[in-house]
This record gives structure tokens, sequence and C-alpha cells, in this order.
């Protein structure tokens, strides 16, 4: 069974709140959002090679005993605006199956907009040739059922390297529903069997996805 390897690093931008070594850009507000970017570094891995993480990596892995897939951040309604922002058909279709995924929960209701979407879904290429995808989370300080509330937000699938790595459609509507967890406010997970879990090649949502989705939008 072949698997891709996805990695987390996260830098925020406001060293007062979080601990950090980056500069204070600016005094915030509660209007006021912070930049939280998400990357997911994907690599093509044996099944029989031993992977070993880095301490940055082991550090913002996420653990999950309550087979329930984490979350951090949540839009403050369940109504999101989306816009694929691609002039591929392939790629419109393959970010419009990882929607339907998501909408298929009951959960959340993606919608789609022309101007102002809540999530922006690309498709774009990189030099890195690790890289398969990114999601770039902006959020407010303020907080509904103790998660932060999410700003407008990018997801992005990089066509090269899924061609590289030769990916299926299948393949690359889960890398899709994978960045859309995290723009809809879901963490890495070590259920290996979830969508949000950091080797996601084979796997789909999930009922502790669910869980989680379902959760995080209590109230």
């Amino acid at each position: 069974m072949k698997r891709t390897i996805i990695r987390l690093l996260t830098m925020f931008t406001v060293t007062v709140t979080f601990g950090l070594s980056h500069p204070v850009v600016a005094e915030t507000t509660d209007d006021t959002p912070q930049i939280n970017t998400a990357i997911e570094y994907v690599k093509r891995v044996k099944t029989t090679t031993q992977q070993t993480e880095s301490p940055a990596q082991a550090s913002v892995r996420t653990t999950n005993d309550s087979n329930t897939t984490p979350a951090k951040y949540r839009w403050a309604d369940t109504t999101i605006t989306y816009k694929i922002d691609t002039g591929s058909a392939y790629y419109q279709n393959v970010w419009q199956q990882a929607i339907n995924k998501w909408n298929d929960t009951n959960i959340v209701h993606l919608t789609a907009a022309s101007q102002n979407p809540d999530i922006t879904l690309a498709v774009d290429n990189t030099d890195n040739l690790d890289y398969a995808g990114m999601t770039t989370v902006k959020y407010y300080q303020k907080q509904k059922n103790n998660l932060f509330l999410l700003a407008p937000s990018t997801s992005t699938i990089y066509a090269n390297n899924c061609s590289l790595f030769k990916y299926t459609t299948t393949e690359r509507i889960h890398v899709g529903e994978h960045e859309l967890g995290h723009a809809l406010g879901l963490q890495h997970s070590d259920d290996t069997d979830s969508i949000m879990y950091p080797t996601v090649a084979d796997n789909d949502i999930t009922s502790a996805d669910i869980a989680g989705l379902a959760q995080a939008y209590a109230g």
C-alpha cells in the first residue's frame, strides 16, 4: 500500500501570544486576524521504510486519545463559502469531489461564492518537490466553542508534484480533502485511517473525523 507522508509546521506572527522569537508586526485587536500557516510536506515513501520525525515535527503532532479528530479553529457559522480558483476542469472536479465529501457529513455546508469566499481552493506548482499541498489558515482572537474563529483562508494543491508522484485522481481528491479539513479547522490526527492523519494517500473521511468536526461546530 502506498502512502504519502505529510508533516505540519506552524508559524505565528505575534511573539507575545505564542512565545516564539518572531518579531511583533502589529498590535492586534479582536478584529485583527493573526496568521497561522500550516505547510504540508508530502513525500512518496516505501511502506517497508520506517518513518522518523524531527523534533520540530514531533512538537506539532496532535495526540488523539479520544478517537475524535482534534480541531483548533472553526468558522463562525456552519455555512461556509468557497471559490475554486483554477481554470483546469480536471482540478475543478478534484476540488469539487473533496467539497462533496465534507458536505456529505451534514455538519458544514460549503457553498460556492464568486466573490469574497471564506475559503479559496487553488492549484499551483512549486519548486520544492516535497510539497503536494499547503493550507494557509487565518484566524481571529475571538473564540466560539473554545476554538479560534477562522478568517478567509487558502488551500492549494500542487499539481506538478501530484503528477511527479503519479497520484491517481482519487489520491489527489484525498489531498484536497486533507487540505480542506485544515481550512475547516481540523488538525492532524493519530488515527491511521483518518483523512487528517499525516499520511493520507489511501485515507478518506472517517467517523473520528466526522465526530471531530461535529464537536468543533456544535453550538
